[in-house]
């Protein structure tokens, strides 16, 4: 993750049933922003994010390119 905003509404309890919902904002080469929101079955909205994720090689710790197989599948889903 490179940034995340999380806004918490209202708790949830126990074995409440919750829907999560995600949608991509933006794809770009190295980064994805994407927004979350967890619903409870009476509508009460119970959190919502904005998060940018990086994609980082692992040994060098430092950004690059989603690979292409990924990024194609991204894509396939927002369309």
């Amino acid at each position: 993750m490179r940034h995340v905003d999380l806004d918490l509404q209202a708790a949830a309890r126990f074995n409440a049933e919750l829907t999560v919902t995600v949608v991509v904002e933006q794809v770009k080469k190295a980064s994805l922003v994407f927004t979350q929101q967890v619903v409870g079955a009476d509508g009460t909205l119970h959190c919502q994010a904005r998060v940018k994720a990086a994609c980082v090689d692992k040994d060098a710790m430092k950004a690059v390119a989603i690979p292409d197989s990924i990024l194609q599948a991204i894509k396939a889903e927002v369309s």
